[in-house]
């Protein structure tokens, strides 16, 4: 990863991604064996906290991406897999 990601903030942003997809699978798979109200209950803290990090990363991202024109295709791989683990979030919102 830090071979091809040069700039910090994608690989903070890759970190996160990362951090929060664990989080969020273990929850997921907690509940599937266990569906118990405390489980629920910190599902849902950490979605609030997993949407509104993740409203802030993907517009710093985004501007990132504006700003810093000529490493564009690094800032656009770590904008799309930002997103793409916010897309997962929301499918393991369906399932439950």
């Amino acid at each position: 990863m830090r071979a091809y990601f040069k700039s910090g903030l994608n690989r903070v942003a890759l970190r996160i991604a990362q951090v929060s997809f664990a989080v969020g699978t273990l929850f997921f798979l907690i509940y599937l064996f266990a569906p118990v109200d405390p489980v629920i209950l910190w599902g849902i803290v950490f979605l609030v906290l997993f949407f509104g990090v993740y409203a802030v990363l993907v517009m710093t991202l985004f501007i990132n991406l504006l700003v810093h024109f000529k490493d564009f295709e690094e800032h656009l791989v770590a904008l799309v897999l930002s997103l793409l683990n916010l897309s997962i979030a929301f499918l393991y919102l369906q399932l439950l």
